[in-house]
């Protein structure tokens, strides 16, 4: 079976004198998503900030009760990175509570 040609839509330019008023209005199929900060993304978001602080709280927990060095450096190592993912997550929470904000 012979596939079929899908013609693709694509950006319109009007010709003439007007054309610098009118290219904004012309241009069809941007695919330009916005993105919303919606309640799903807030609860998922504070849900693994949660987890990665109770992450961090045992690690630095376990590094500083452990005698063996190799196994307080793991640790110690392990809840710095996990303190680092936090963080991460705690500036995506500001950024869509920011956005959020914005929107209203």
């Amino acid at each position: 079976m012979a596939k079929k040609k899908v013609k693709r839509r694509s950006a319109k330019k009007s010709v003439g004198i007007s054309s610098s008023r009118n290219v904004s209005k012309n241009v069809t199929n941007l695919n330009v998503k916005k993105v919303k900060a919606s309640r799903r993304k807030l609860g998922l978001v504070v849900k693994n900030l949660i987890l990665f602080l109770i992450f961090t709280i045992i690690l630095l927990l376990l590094s500083s009760y452990t005698k063996h060095e190799g196994l307080k450096y793991a640790f110690d190592t392990f809840a710095k990175i996990t303190g680092l993912v936090s963080l991460a997550f705690l500036f995506v929470l500001l950024v869509l509570l920011l956005m959020r904000a914005m929107r209203k």
